[in-house]
């Protein structure tokens, strides 16, 4: 809103400034007025008619020699005399604006230096004209001028300010008014035209798609509404008729739309309103149709199409600006205050229209009407970061997305492998424990049967054979698959171990407390936990004359304590070591070690008392 203000006060202080010059401006003038009944305007002759010496009258510029009143008939000519003195080489004139229905024509001591060209009621008025005074044969300038108005009767007419001096003083004053007058409206309507499609072929939702269909009728009212800066018109493209038409309800048009405009940015709908705007713009094209009127009559409707246009923005932009405070929506905020400013705007350029103004004033709702096209680029650029945006964040989520449906696709991948190695493993395992139970278990069973019929029970090779196949037994019942759980394992060494205890006359006590699962215990730790406890059984059989076993286990913590107590001599384990050097003892301590579990031997109430600690982790 700030750059858009300081763009208004900038074109402002710029066409103030183009009035501006290092010579003085012609002030006072002489004045001739002559009257025609003809309706129609001829071309200036290249030579200045003989003019009477009375009838001129001392003016000062700017002057309204034509007051628009709508009445009367004919061709009005008003001449203008000016005289240049002695001047410089390098001299020329500058007229910030002349304005007529009709035509403007400039002699040089009687000779025609220049006229106005295109239709005559859209003769390029908004304007201002640039003239070289120096004749070709290095003379200098004419002593006199002579700028002739030609006008039709009852529509008015007027000149501006005069401006004679160095044409290098005068000519980037010149350049800068018609680039800001007549140059800029143009261009920038052509710009938006060009946003405006481009507006219309971005990807958008239905109500910024009206929106963009909004701006596209304002661009092209707007192109419309700017071409009779840029004039003069030539006939062979667009007749005048048609051209006026255009033009002047061009202008209600743009208000019609601007109203739409902010009423849809405040996601509001207003029927009556946009019905009474609708109709009247109606009523407007219809009245004015050229097959109605010519061009005159249709330029003489301009101002009260004008006026009906002011009034209905006078009652509609306060009702807007409201609804737009309220709503809460910047945009629209933004665009109901530059509303509300260009009706002083309008007010302006409907008074130096009806020549009630100095005509060197610049019209200035064409600026306001800028704003209104400014402001739809703004929006129009926010939202399409947005959709920048928004596409820059779609494709950062789907990045993030990838990389974790990749990081689950690994992950899935590597369990699958997981799960493969284990089931080779187990199938490897299962072949083992078939090969072993099958053939060395089958072998070994044979021999002991054979010793056991020769020897007896009791013989060393008896009792070697049966603990080999004991220690076969429980090889093959470690291989098993435990998933953490020891209580299976336990169960299958009692059954396993329970005929050679019963054989040796010792009575087991068995009580098992519920385990937690151990995440370590894989089939060789399970391995390392039944030898241990296995070699204990033994020493207990071969050694402590114990005739009772009590078996036990309890959570420790988030391990699990295993005890074996028995009612046999007192076992001490530094008396073993220093007295047989103890090999199953030191089996014992290994395996305890490779499974990082603690053994304790204590003296019970009668016999000793084992200990194997296991870590929860």
């Amino acid at each position: 809103m700030v750059a858009r203000g300081r763009l208004i006060i900038l074109i402002g202080l710029c066409l103030a400034w183009s009035g501006v010059q290092a010579s003085e401006p012609q002030r006072q003038v002489e004045r001739l007025t002559q009257s025609d009944a003809s309706a129609s305007i001829h071309a200036p002759p290249p030579q200045a008619p003989a003019l009477p010496d009375n009838g001129w009258q001392t003016v000062s510029l700017p002057d309204v020699a034509l007051p628009r009143d709508g009445q009367g008939s004919g061709v009005v000519t008003t001449w203008y005399r000016l005289s240049t003195e002695a001047t410089p080489t390098g001299t020329a004139l500058y007229l910030p604006r002349w304005q007529t229905v009709g035509q403007l024509a400039i002699y040089g001591d009687g000779r025609l230096l220049w006229q106005s060209t295109g239709d005559l009621y859209w003769n390029g008025f908004n304007r201002p004209v640039w003239l070289p005074l120096d004749r070709r044969d290095g003379s200098g300038a004419p002593a006199e001028l002579l700028l002739r108005m030609d006008s039709l009767a009852g529509l008015g007419g007027g000149l501006s300010r005069v401006y004679i001096g160095d044409a290098d003083a005068l000519l980037w004053r010149y350049q800068t008014r018609l680039l800001l007058q007549a140059v800029l409206p143009s261009a920038i309507a052509i710009v938006f035209i060009t946003l405006a499609v481009f507006g219309l072929t971005l990807r958008q939702s239905p109500a910024e798609r009206t929106l963009s269909r909004l701006f596209l009728l304002a661009a092209l009212l707007f192109a419309f509404r700017s071409l009779h800066f840029a004039g003069p018109l030539d006939t062979r493209l667009m007749s005048s008729a048609w051209f006026g038409w255009l033009t002047i309800n061009a202008m209600l048009g743009l208000i019609l739309i601007s109203l739409l405009f902010n009423l849809r940015l405040c996601q509001r709908r207003l029927p009556w309103l946009e019905y009474t705007l609708g109709g009247a713009l109606g009523l407007a094209l219809l009245t004015s149709l050229p097959w109605l009127h010519g061009s005159a009559q249709i330029l003489s409707l301009a101002g009260a199409i004008y006026s009906i246009t002011l009034l209905l923005s006078l009652g509609a932009f306060p009702l807007v600006a409201v609804i737009a405070w309220r709503s809460g929506v910047r945009a629209a905020q933004v665009l109901a205050v530059c509303n509300l400013i260009g009706l002083p705007l309008a007010i302006h350029d409907l008074m130096l229209m009806h020549y009630q103004i100095n005509l060197a004033h610049p019209y200035l709702l064409v600026y306001w009407e800028i704003t209104f096209c400014m402001l739809f680029s703004y929006i129009l650029h926010r939202r399409y970061r947005l959709g920048v945006d928004a596409l820059e964040n779609h494709r950062r989520i789907l990045a993030d997305t990838l990389a974790q449906r990749e990081a689950e696709l690994e992950e899935s991948y590597r369990k699958l492998r997981d799960a493969e190695r284990r089931d080779l493993l187990l199938r490897e395992r299962q072949r083992l424990m078939r090969d072993m139970h099958d053939g060395l278990g089958a072998t070994l069973t044979s021999a002991l049967r054979m010793a056991q019929q020769h020897r007896g029970n009791e013989d060393t090779l008896t009792r070697t054979l049966q603990e080999s196949i004991d220690e076969l037994k429980l090889t093959i019942d470690s291989l098993t698959p435990v998933d953490g759980d020891l209580t299976t394992s336990l169960a299958t060494l009692r059954h396993r171990l329970q005929p050679r205890l019963d054989a040796a006359g010792l009575s087991l006590h068995w009580q098992m407390d519920t385990l937690p699962a151990l995440p370590w215990l894989t089939p060789e730790a399970v391995q390392h936990v039944l030898s241990i406890i296995q070699e204990v059984i033994t020493n207990i059989l071969k050694h402590n004359r114990a005739d009772t076993l009590h078996f036990s286990t309890r959570r420790d913590g988030d391990g699990i304590t295993i005890q074996l107590c028995d009612n046999g001599q007192v076992f001490s384990p530094d008396a073993q070591q220093n007295g047989r050097g103890g090999r199953g003892l030191t089996n014992i301590q290994n395996r305890a070690a490779a499974i990082g579990a603690r053994t304790l031997w204590l003296p019970g109430e009668a016999g000793t008392c084992f200990a194997l600690q296991l870590p929860g982790h």
